[in-house]
């Protein structure tokens, strides 16, 4: 059976649009993984420490996986007791995140941010790790979360 002319430039129209709107959503993906790259250099170079995360990042950012390990009562970092806390919360996930090439780490840029903080008399360096994913049309996704927390009171 033959397809008529209109058929097939009905195809054509089809399969152009289709191709398209592949490479439309292909561009603006491509711009919104240089959005979150820029994010998180923005993110390092901005943030002295981890008080200032509250600044870049909020409980909304993280991934559906995460929301079941951390509740948004234990998102909290503003003062020494709180940061000592998260990080231990973190450092005790059972959570691992298989990384994949278009992720964006708070390491890739510099160290760790990390703080000196006491508590009950002891020093601790504590530090966060973030590891973000770009998101459509939305703030960066926060994909990984790892925390450590070093006795120095020593």
């Amino acid at each position: 059976m033959k397809l008529s002319f209109f058929k097939k430039e009905k195809i054509i129209k089809f399969s152009i649009l289709i191709i398209l709107t592949i490479c439309l959503l292909s561009i603006v993906y491509k711009l919104e993984s240089i959005e979150c790259y820029d994010y998180v250099d923005d993110l390092c170079y901005e943030c002295n420490d981890i008080d200032d995360l509250t600044n870049y990042i909020d409980y909304n950012m993280l991934s559906k996986s995460l929301k079941q390990l951390i509740s948004k009562d234990n998102f909290v970092f503003s003062n020494t007791e709180e940061k000592y806390h998260f990080c231990n919360l973190i450092m005790n996930l059972d959570y691992d995140y298989n990384r994949n090439n278009n992720v964006y780490s708070t390491n890739q840029f510099r160290n760790d941010l990390a703080e000196r903080i006491t508590i009950d008399d002891k020093r601790y360096l504590i530090s966060v790790t973030i590891v973000f994913k770009p998101r459509w049309f939305s703030k960066p996704q926060i994909v990984d979360l790892d925390a450590s927390i070093m006795d120095i009171s020593i």
